[in-house]
């Protein structure tokens, strides 16, 4: 019996509801060749560990619960509702035994449960419940966001840092999000947040209240649509830019507008190409 071990990524941010999408692979005689596999679902509110909007990573399981992959294009018919529990694993994988043609069917399982993460249970279970639904995506799966919820002390700043590699530029939308995290029951914000973007120790690009610059605006709310970030309120003191970066090591800084100021602040980064 030759298996292949395939990890599996779920998140869980904002509340929009999940679509519906085919996988499909061919019949063989050969084992089965998958790209990447993502299990994409929405939660339809927070309890337990989540707190407000952000980006939850998730385990989840089911005795018999599977999947069969159709050999056709034909979406699947019957995506399993999933309950969610404060149980479950920090990591997970799919596994795909060896097939001799046909259909492919593919058991989600977890394993090393630990308290503090959230895992979906079939059939149990009362805190929240959603749908997932099976998606291809391209291997190697690029980045396309990643966030970090801070808390600044008076005088302080929230520092995030990425490398672009290759040898072609990047479009990127950074925000800095304190008085938008009171819209998803964050309290003590930061009430003004400033962005500043640095390459290699210079300061490239910098904002103080998004929605300052019609013209700008304007080109950051159809970034977020694109990239699937939550909408900023106009006239909010949160910041945002697009910037567009070669490759190379960039830091996004986030500080108060004056010495006294302290909150918590989502600092986001969404590569929009």
């Amino acid at each position: 019996m030759i298996s292949k071990t395939f990890r599996l990524l779920a998140t869980c941010a904002g509340l929009a509801a999940a679509g519906l999408t085919a996988y499909a692979v061919p019949a063989d005689t050969s084992p089965a060749n998958f790209a990447n596999v993502l299990f994409n679902g929405t939660l339809t509110g927070s309890t337990g560990g989540i707190n407000g909007n952000g980006t939850l990573s998730v385990v989840f399981t089911g005795a018999g619960m599977d999947h069969t992959l159709s050999t056709t294009d034909a979406p699947v018919s019957d995506p399993v509702a999933y309950t969610y529990t404060k149980t479950g694993a920090t990591t997970a994988e799919i596994v795909e035994p060896q097939s001799g043609g046909g259909d492919l069917t593919l058991d989600l399982t977890f394993s090393s449960p630990t308290a503090g993460t959230f895992a979906a249970d079939y059939g149990s279970g009362k805190t929240q419940s959603g749908t997932f639904v099976i998606a291809r995506v391209p291997a190697p799966a690029p980045l396309v966001n990643m966030s970090n919820r801070s808390t600044l002390a008076a005088g302080g700043s929230a520092i995030a840092g990425w490398v672009v590699g290759g040898n072609v530029p990047r479009r990127v939308l950074i925000r800095a999000v304190g008085p938008g995290l009171a819209t998803y029951g964050v309290s003590n914000t930061l009430n003004d947040p400033k962005l500043t973007i640095f390459k290699n120790g210079q300061a490239v690009k910098s904002n103080d209240n998004w929605s300052s610059d019609s013209a700008a605006a304007s080109d950051l709310e159809l970034a977020a649509i694109q990239s699937g970030a939550f909408p900023l309120i106009a006239g909010s003191k949160d910041s945002a830019v697009i910037v567009t970066v070669d490759p190379g090591v960039y830091t996004a800084v986030i500080t108060g507008s004056s010495a006294s100021d302290s909150g918590d602040v989502l600092l986001e980064t969404y590569f929009l190409d």
